[in-house]
């Protein structure tokens, strides 16, 4: 499962802010990420389409509150 998210200047700053997430993660998943021309791109592999499913839902939901983050952060200055 590949998932692309077009955040432009973003991408870097979301792209950190999940990576401390995919440590720990289920026996036989595996995760990849990398920032390219102003994308997020994630990577999903695994056997159990219910974890990869599972886990695409985490990561919408962490990138969701990373980029709320960054933009309180940016109102506030």
């Amino acid at each position: 499962m590949e998932l692309t998210f077009e955040l432009g200047e973003l991408s870097e700053t979301v792209y950190h802010a999940l990576k401390p997430d995919n440590v720990m993660i289920p026996k036989g998943l595996e995760i990849s990420m990398k920032v390219e021309g102003g994308k997020l791109l994630v990577r999903l592999s695994g056997r159990e389409p219910r974890v990869l499913l599972s886990t695409a839902n985490d990561i919408f939901e962490c990138l969701e509150l990373a980029v709320s983050a960054v933009r309180v952060g940016e109102c506030s200055t």
